[in-house]
């Protein structure tokens, strides 16, 4: 279990993880509602670094690999969340 924001965020983010790092899940909760509506950029742990993960945001079907580093280091951009309690589901499967 990782606790990815942390208090002053205008989210919340958490994210599981396997032991063999070949899937996980995150949640993100808006805490608030955002105005001049950016995505978020959320940055992720305990991912294999030398592994591709598909990445699916909601159930949406998975177009795209990246690599754990990227996924660690750089982040992902999320644009599903604008209003207050709204929440994202990310799922992680190392290919």
């Amino acid at each position: 279990y990782y606790r990815l924001t942390n208090d002053s965020s205008r989210h919340i983010a958490w994210q599981f993880v396997s032991k063999d790092k070949s899937q996980a899940l995150a949640v993100l909760v808006q805490k608030t509602t955002r105005v001049n509506y950016k995505p978020i950029i959320q940055k992720f742990r305990g991912l294999d670094s030398n592994a591709k993960y598909c990445v699916t945001i909601d159930g949406e079907k998975c177009e795209q690999l990246y690599s754990g580093t990227a996924l660690m280091e750089v982040g992902l951009g999320i644009r599903t969340i604008k209003y207050e309690s709204e929440s994202t589901r990310i799922e992680f499967q190392k290919v």
